[in-house]
């Protein structure tokens, strides 16, 4: 405990020497929060349907939501989620050192997931250049 009053105390006085406290800072006018930014719109955003079997046969949970990889995929999502929040991450990369290892089946499938999630939007970029496999599972290459 006695080294967290520590931190504190140092995270206090580094703050007073940058220029004060946060009260010590203009806020905005009348208290009021700065608005939230306008809504994003999709105007052309493309569907493409992928044939159900297509998505078993991959061992895609979008297919099967009702599985148990689904529902580990449901846990993984749901962490996933809340670390992201916690530390302020928009952002997630699925990365490995060796091929093979299931990179992009877990990006799938966790990208599915999260887009399944009302209040979530996800792209999934497929980095890997030499061997892409995400437009190969999808069926779309």
């Amino acid at each position: 405990m006695e080294r967290i009053k520590v931190a504190l105390e140092k995270a206090r006085q580094n703050r007073e020497r940058q220029g004060g406290t946060q009260a010590d800072k203009p806020q905005p006018r009348g208290g009021q929060a700065t608005p939230p930014p306008a809504e994003i719109q999709y105007t052309r955003t493309r569907v493409v349907e992928v044939p159900p079997e297509l998505l078993r046969k991959h061992r895609l949970v979008a297919a099967h939501p009702e599985s148990p990889y689904a529902d580990a995929f449901k846990i993984l999502r749901t962490q996933v989620l809340q670390r992201m929040k916690e530390h302020g991450w928009k952002t997630l990369a699925v990365t490995s050192p060796n091929a093979g290892e299931g990179k992009t089946l877990t990006a799938l499938n966790l990208a599915a997931s999260l887009a399944m999630e009302i209040s979530h939007t996800v792209l999934l970029v497929d980095a890997d250049l030499r061997h892409p496999g995400v437009a190969g599972l999808l069926g779309l290459d």
